[in-house]
């Protein structure tokens, strides 16, 4: 009883970032799951979850959506995961996380001085921030931030950046759930007990979005950068 509860605390807490943000649930279900029930229980359970939240999130945003901003990155990332995952005998994944936590870092200075980029990504930076997510998702399992740090630069309003998000996360993790059931990493078993924790983080992600529309644009920048220093600052730690 004591477990089922923490992981629906934990539910009820992700989904109220998710809600807010478009993302960032991963950066509390992976550690959470992990330390409750054990990583190769609680990765499925955290990418079932993740879907649930597209399929609430996504049809309200849909409208907002900026499909090139989407589509573009999101289809190279989702073919390049495996080519990351082959690759990650030959990487020093160590090394890898430090440099891209670094990085992002790096951004979040840049962003939080009020700088962003004037105009739309061109197809070649959408291309190349998809093979990095891509790559970097395989090989480390951290493919979110070249996303984020992409979408957050550029000219758009805080609405149609966190429908953009929503929409990306919603494309490749259902193509990472897909990739589970195939492998059997997916369980009927975790299917039903992602049903039972979807209660908490659908209320936390209606929490989220309820603030969502509440913040204004500044309100949202600082969420994001400050959700984007902390998974900088955790990867830094864990690879260290």
């Amino acid at each position: 009883m004591g477990v089922a509860a923490a992981l629906g605390g934990v539910a009820l807490l992700a989904g109220a970032i998710r809600g807010f943000s478009g993302f960032g649930a991963g950066l509390v279900m992976a550690p959470a799951f992990a330390l409750l029930v054990g990583p190769a229980d609680g990765v499925p359970l955290m990418v079932f979850l993740e879907l649930v939240a597209t399929g609430r999130l996504l049809p309200g945003v849909l409208p907002e959506v900026r499909a090139r901003t989407v589509l573009t990155p999101g289809v190279v990332a989702c073919l390049l995961v495996p080519v990351g995952a082959l690759a990650l005998a030959a990487l020093d994944e160590v090394l890898l996380t430090r440099l891209l936590s670094l990085l992002v870092l790096l951004f979040v200075g840049l962003f939080a001085s009020g700088w962003r980029y004037p105009k739309q990504p061109g197809t070649a930076a959408l291309l190349g921030v998809g093979a990095l997510s891509g790559l970097l998702t395989g090989a480390a399992g951290i493919g979110g931030p070249p996303m984020v740090v992409m979408v957050l630069s550029g000219p758009d309003s805080a609405a149609r950046n966190r429908a953009n998000l929503i929409a990306y996360f919603g494309l490749t993790q259902t193509v990472a759930l897909g990739i589970f059931a195939l492998q059997g990493i997916l369980s009927w078993g975790h299917v039903g007990f992602g049903l039972v924790l979807g209660v908490p983080f659908l209320a936390g992600i209606q929490l989220g979005a309820r603030l969502f529309r509440a913040a204004g644009d500044r309100s949202y920048r600082g969420v994001v950068l400050t959700l984007l220093a902390v998974i900088a600052l955790v990867g830094l730690v864990s690879a260290g």
